[in-house]
């Protein structure tokens, strides 16, 4: 927060738990108003004893969950910690957009001391994905904010990162492009087990915040996960939205008939 704002509101330490209370500043940025709240920290289960941490956390998720962009910050030094692994999980069921920012990435190259050679990049990012499976529409940002400072080269390309993904949440597709999508997609690649299958006569986005999406199809059951995520793939590749969740919602046709 304070490297993105320019304001020494929240308590900077090394010890993770540190802040109790959320705090929150408004930046504006080229042309946008940006209001970043900086939570109570969550602490890995079973040390949270005390009844004002356990509050923190509750209203920490809180936060999280009324937030339209969630910034996690893991720690590379620590690498992803099941504390990360939860809170991404809240924001992913919650419909929240999530960019991910391996923070302190000068530990880990350029400031190490500790005798190991420099981390790569590449590594760790594909490490970060296979821990995070969930959130493989994210983006991720690397960077040091300790000695990042409020208009300089990361901080702007984090901002920017901040305004493309909150309007890929809101963005909409028209039934006609949905229509012309669904005609080109070859449903028969998708890895389903044949009593699982559903046809799909049309499709429609009914909102955004995260983009949501109406099945009517020939069957009133739930979407097979494989059949879900081959149709979020190619909704993605087809029109973006990097960065969000995307939820479906299935209607049979013989209960749309009967409305």
């Amino acid at each position: 927060l304070t490297a993105l704002t320019g304001t020494s509101r929240a308590i900077v330490s090394a010890i993770a738990g540190t802040t109790r209370d959320a705090v929150d500043e408004v930046v504006a940025f080229e042309g946008s108003t940006l209001r970043f709240v900086d939570t109570a920290g969550i602490r890995r289960k079973g040390k949270t004893h005390l009844m004002a941490e356990k509050l923190s956390v509750v209203m920490a998720r809180r936060h999280l969950e009324a937030a339209d962009v969630a910034l996690l910050v893991i720690d590379a030094a620590e690498g992803v910690t099941a504390s990360d692994a939860t809170i991404g999980g809240y924001a992913h069921e919650s419909g929240r957009s999530v960019i991910l920012i391996v923070n302190k990435w000068d530990a880990v190259t350029t400031g190490r001391t500790d005798g190991k050679p420099p981390a790569d990049r590449d590594i760790f990012e594909k490490q970060l994905r296979s821990a995070l499976k969930y959130l493989s529409y994210a983006p991720v940002v690397f960077l040091s904010a300790r000695d990042a400072k409020p208009g300089d080269k990361t901080m702007t390309r984090l901002l920017r990162e901040v305004k493309r993904i909150a309007a890929e949440r809101r963005k909409r597709v028209t039934t006609g492009e949905m229509k012309r999508f669904l005609d080109k997609i070859d449903f028969q690649r998708a890895p389903v087990p044949m009593s699982k299958r559903v046809k799909i006569f049309y499709m429609t986005q009914a909102a955004v915040a995260p983009p949501t999406f109406v099945l009517f199809t020939d069957r009133d059951i739930k979407l097979h996960f494989a059949f879900e995520r081959f149709l979020e793939n190619q909704i993605r590749a087809a029109f973006g939205f990097e960065g969000t969740p995307i939820w479906f919602k299935v209607r049979a046709r013989n209960a749309a008939k009967s409305e």
